[in-house]
């Protein structure tokens, strides 16, 4: 059994480094159409037992309510905070679940990149997804026993790769450029079109 964690601050209030092209409106329809295209993605990959995203938004948590998923309302902290508290949440329910955690801004994840993820994980083994640019981490699979702790944000992935081997975990590298393209500049912006109004195509 797999459960996946979503991560995300806040719904009204991401993407800041785009201001300078979208309206507080505008950044707001791309938080909610990114993150229904990954929880669409997580849920027909058929690799999930359940979604779950964790937040201290209230209001995030309520609009995600009808997603089928379970929100979590984390404590105030960082997102590697809320990352540990739904973890220590998931493990007084389901102890032997493995995890996936999946960054929300992934507008071009696909189904299959779930099925390639999980696949590649084995007991003993941390699966990791890296960004395009092959510094950050935009997935990450962990068996039961894995106790890596979460390290999202600048050189995630090689915080992430350093952590495995001093707990003697085995990695598997994911690349597909559905779960490498995560969008966070005007830049990115360019290059993937997202719709507005929280759906995606």
């Amino acid at each position: 059994m797999t459960i996946a964690i979503l991560p995300l601050r806040a719904l009204h209030d991401g993407k800041r480094r785009l201001a300078g092209v979208l309206s507080p409106g505008e950044r707001t329809a791309l938080v909610q159409g990114m993150l229904l295209r990954v929880v669409r993605a997580l849920q027909a990959s058929k690799r999930i037992e359940r979604v779950i995203v964790v937040s201290p938004d209230a209001e995030l948590l309520a609009w995600v309510q009808p997603m089928a998923v379970w929100p979590i309302e984390q404590p105030a902290g960082s997102l590697n905070a809320g990352l540990e508290y739904a973890r220590s949440v998931v493990r007084a329910q389901a102890p032997r679940a493995d995890l996936l955690v999946v960054l929300p801004d992934l507008p071009q994840l696909q189904p299959l990149d779930i099925v390639g993820i999980v696949a590649a994980g084995t007991p003993g083994t941390v699966v990791v997804a890296p960004d395009r640019h092959q510094q950050g981490t935009n997935a990450l699979w962990l068996p039961p026993d894995a106790g890596l702790p979460f390290s999202f944000g600048p050189d995630s992935l090689r915080q992430h790769l350093l952590a495995a081997e001093r707990l003697g975990l085995r990695v598997q590298q994911y690349h597909a450029p559905g779960s490498a393209f995560d969008l966070d500049t005007a830049e990115d912006l360019k290059l993937v079109r997202m719709p507005a109004g929280g759906s995606d195509t």
